[in-house]
């Protein structure tokens, strides 16, 4: 990579984007490559970084992230005095920017990366291309990787940022790492890949467990295109958090649905009968029953008990305090029961919190996985449930614990004991096989 006639980057460039010294060797490295990965912690300020090495390269940047953290490039920017120019709107509105050689840094949700790919295929003003969170490239075979890697050799060097790339199945790396180097490290094919560091554990090749000592060799093979920076001790600059397991009592009605759900695979409801055609249908199933209700063939939920609503009444206060849910009947009735809060997708809910216009914010992990910043005001998560994303786990109570916080930070997560609840608890620990533990608990139901 080419960059502004800067051997490196002194204490004035240093002071003029305000960052710390693990950031400045950040920049430094990644303007010396190419093709960089960089895995660095949640709070470690990936953003401000990635902006650094856009404005000192040569030429104009483009910046592909997820549609919710788009605007949060632009708000960086405004604080460290980097013009950044949004790519949205009409098209008409988006080809002004893109085409505009006076916008340096542009940022284009990824959901019009398909539509940059066809526009721009035969060439586009951009010389730098920064990924912000590759783990969506993760699987090399889905239609957002495919576009991305047919206009990957137009771009002079690519940034992928991510704070884990691997943290549940290591088969992800091999996409990001297309993605950042078009194939010069493990290849421009997945199938030798897998045959090269992984066996097949199944008949039908869904399942491939790392061979012994493979994960030393993808470490070699990657070393040259991963960068991960020195957090001075990120963690350890944290104020505590403690995790609770808050248990809830339930009905007797849902203790029978349960018990029938995991002998027959049937739920009698009043209109008639839910019924799971498979394992993984099962599985849903049960974590639904786990919440109060069960979603039919037509996607209505039938409601068999409140008991976590219940119980969630009595544990909030005046706290600024952000629930997370995953079903949308989850959703539907925390806006019933308390409705001075707001979701995070709806427009302006995380700055209105922030502010402390509302003390109430509902959030899906998906919607808040990366990019939400909350810690400056909020101390209190509660999750309905557990999830079996290890990752997803891993990055909500991130929004909450990153630097800039004050106060130690408590999540709790509400549990039926005995249920499937428990088994996921297993898994995000990394105590249990999904398939083995999800198995052998409904066996044992039934058999009661």
């Amino acid at each position: 990579m080419t960059y502004q006639s800067l051997s490196s980057i002194d204490t004035t460039t240093q002071s003029k984007y305000s960052l710390t010294n693990s950031q400045i060797t950040a920049v430094e490295h990644c303007l010396d490559y190419d093709h960089t990965l960089m895995v660095a912690p949640k709070g470690f300020g990936k953003t401000r970084t990635g902006l650094a090495i856009a404005a000192e390269s040569e030429g104009r940047t483009l910046i592909i992230c997820p549609n919710k953290v788009r605007d949060g490039w632009g708000v960086e920017g405004r604080k460290i005095g980097v013009d950044v120019y949004l790519a949205e709107g009409e098209e008409g509105k988006r080809r002004v920017v893109l085409e505009n050689d006076d916008c340096q840094i542009v940022v284009l949700g990824v959901d019009l990366l398909p539509w940059f790919v066809d526009k721009y295929r035969r060439g586009h003003h951009f010389s730098g291309l920064i990924i912000d969170e590759t783990t969506r490239f993760g699987k090399a075979g889905n239609a957002g990787s495919r576009k991305l890697r047919s206009v990957h050799k137009t771009f002079d060097w690519v940034l992928g940022l991510t704070a884990q790339p691997v943290m549940e199945d290591p088969l992800l790396l091999y996409g990001q790492a297309l993605a950042v180097d078009g194939g010069r490290t493990l290849g421009r094919s997945l199938d030798r890949y897998k045959q090269r560091y992984f066996y097949q554990a199944d008949f039908h090749g869904y399942d491939w467990k790392m061979r012994p000592g493979a994960d030393t060799e993808i470490a070699e093979a990657v070393s040259q295109m991963l960068y991960v920076p020195d957090d001075g001790g990120y963690e350890d600059t944290l104020p505590p958090l403690t995790d609770e397991v808050i248990p809830v009592t339930t009905t007797r009605a849902f203790a029978v649905a349960y018990a029938d759900l995991c002998e027959s695979a049937v739920l009698e409801v009043d209109s008639g009968e839910i019924e799971a055609v498979n394992e993984a249908v099962l599985s849903g199933k049960l974590e639904q029953l786990c919440q109060g209700a069960v979603y039919d063939q037509m996607q209505t939920p039938h409601w068999v008990h409140y008991a976590k609503f219940d119980h969630l009444e009595g544990m909030l206060d005046d706290e600024p305090t952000i629930v997370v849910y995953l079903f949308e009947f989850e959703r539907d009735e925390l806006r019933a029961r308390w409705p001075h809060g707001r979701d995070l997708k709806d427009p302006g809910a995380l700055e209105a919190f922030n502010r402390g216009d509302i003390d109430l914010l509902f959030m899906h992990p998906r919607s808040g996985s990366h990019g939400i910043n909350a810690q400056e005001r909020c101390c209190e998560m509660i999750c309905l449930k557990p999830f079996w994303s290890a990752d997803g786990w891993d990055q909500v109570i991130g929004r909450i614990r990153r630097r800039g916080q004050m106060r130690p930070r408590r999540r709790r997560t509400l549990v039926v004991p005995g249920t499937i609840d428990e088994i996921i608890l297993d898994r995000v620990a990394g105590k249990e096989e999904v398939g083995v533990s999800l198995m052998t608990h409904i066996k044992e139901k039934a058999r009661k």
